[in-house]
């Protein structure tokens, strides 16, 4: 089984209070891992260091190579996007880029037949009316309609709608993500859990939600007292 992410002697600190030293962990492709502990063991701190969005103190995170990774965070923060459009699809990527002018052309000039005839030939012939489905589907179960909204205009709840569904468009290789259930009604945390544990997806999560954590994850990570434990199975079992 190929690991995806190994840290090795993983230490972190916080003003000289140590999270956990001397660590040694591994993700392997296809497990789908929780990670449980009491509120501040560190569960969000080492979730920053195995996507490399923080240098650890001590010891190092390492990437197979060419892997993908999608992060996120508690509280997303959105660069330098202005709209939700802007957020969510790539600009070097023909196929999202088609796809986001079809969606605005719908969204502000439906009227405009030719515009539209071309931009489906293109679609067509690109084969990304799949794709153009899948992101629709997700964009509406997040419940994300306005593309052309600014983001500095959304509500905490929307912003974090906003992160995960372009995490989940993007599909990457490994999932690292804190608290994906907050600010989601039942029947959209259900569509999530399918979706999650849908093919051979590598996922390390945090989440309060045990039911969620039950359903989705087939391993745990526990932090306990600076150290960092492993087992087989899901929740219930451990």
């Amino acid at each position: 089984m190929s690991t995806l992410i190994s840290a090795e002697q993983l230490g972190h600190s916080f003003q000289d209070n140590w999270l956990f030293r001397n660590q040694t962990i591994g993700i392997n492709r296809g497990r789908r891992v929780a990670l449980v502990g009491i509120n501040g063991a560190g569960k969000s701190t080492l979730l920053k260091l195995l996507a490399l969005k923080l240098m650890p103190i001590e010891g190092k995170v390492v990437h197979a190579r060419d892997i993908t990774l999608g992060y996120l965070e508690q509280d997303p923060s959105f660069d330098n996007a202005f709209t939700i459009s802007d957020y969510i699809f790539h600009a070097d990527n023909r196929q999202q880029q088609l796809i986001r002018e079809y969606e605005e052309l719908l969204e502000n000039d439906p009227e405009n037949v030719k515009a539209i005839e071309n931009i489906t030939t293109e679609i067509s012939n690109l084969n990304a009316w799949e794709y153009e489905y899948q992101i629709k589907t997700i964009l509406g179960r997040l419940d994300i309609h306005q593309l052309q909204q600014s983001i500095n205009t959304l509500s905490g709840g929307q912003r974090k709608r906003l992160a995960l569904a372009r995490l989940l468009i993007e599909n990457p290789d490994v999932y690292i993500i804190d608290e994906p259930t907050n600010h989601l009604d039942i029947d959209t945390i259900e569509w999530l859990e399918k979706l999650l544990t849908d093919g051979n997806k590598t996922i390390l999560m945090v989440t309060h939600d045990r039911y969620f954590l039950d359903n989705v994850c087939n391993e745990i990570m526990e932090i306990d007292k600076g150290k960092i434990f492993t087992y087989q199975g899901n929740y219930g079992y451990y």
